[in-house]
């Protein structure tokens, strides 16, 4: 009766935005935050390894030079490209973690072959070392097994007690090292002449040194 005479109340307006606002907002929101982490994971995963830190480059007195390169390579990519891709992914990683380790400076990297340098002969074999170690335990893909060039090799031992050990498994990469006195002018004896590049940011280095390397 009281609603008869009175009238019903009507209902106070709420303050909060309805539902078909809320939800297209949270949606952008997401979906502009998803981006931002993708873009974030992405440059992590391009800058992971510190290898071109110019801090690290050798910018005076003795330089050593690790230069490395793929046994066979281009037969490789013949035999198949998507075995490839993967393995030179596995194979770039192995090395810039070698690097970043030792604290060495990656100079240049031109296809499968890198430039290293570091400030002791020292640190040079030890990089060259550890390379060949890792690659050895390197998970490669399953399709390398085929290729004559990739495959897995065994050292025969002459104790009944010792497995064969592996030597080869994957790529085989192979290295080369020299050691040079840094010096501005060649034709003074110069082993190696060392540079900065304003375009790429970064150290080269030239000299007898580096093409003994």
């Amino acid at each position: 009766a009281w609603e008869d005479m009175q009238g019903t109340c009507a209902p106070q307006q709420d303050d909060e935005a309805p539902l078909n606002i809320i939800i297209p907002v949270v949606v952008v929101v997401g979906l502009l935050l998803l981006g931002l982490i993708y873009m974030v994971v992405k440059q992590h995963h391009t800058i992971k390894y510190k290898t071109r830190d110019v801090n690290t480059a050798p910018k005076d007195g003795v330089v050593a030079l690790v230069f490395t390169d793929i046994e066979g390579s281009t037969a490789l990519w013949d035999a198949s490209k998507d075995t490839m891709s993967k393995a030179l992914e596995i194979h770039h990683n192995v090395i810039r973690k070698v690097i970043d380790r030792h604290q060495g400076y990656e100079v240049k990297t031109i296809g499968d072959a890198f430039m290293i340098a570091l400030e002791s002969a020292d640190a040079a074999v030890q990089v060259a070392n550890d390379i060949q170690t890792d690659l050895l335990a390197a998970e490669w893909p399953i399709g390398l097994a085929d290729m004559p060039s990739a495959c897995t090799e065994f050292a025969v031992s002459h104790s009944r007690e010792k497995m064969p050990r592996a030597i080869f498994r994957g790529l085989r990469v192979r290295i080369g090292v020299h050691l040079g006195q840094h010096s501005q002018d060649a034709e003074e004896g110069g082993q190696v002449q060392i540079q900065y590049d304003d375009v790429t940011k970064g150290y080269d280095y030239y000299g007898p040194a580096v093409n003994a390397a």
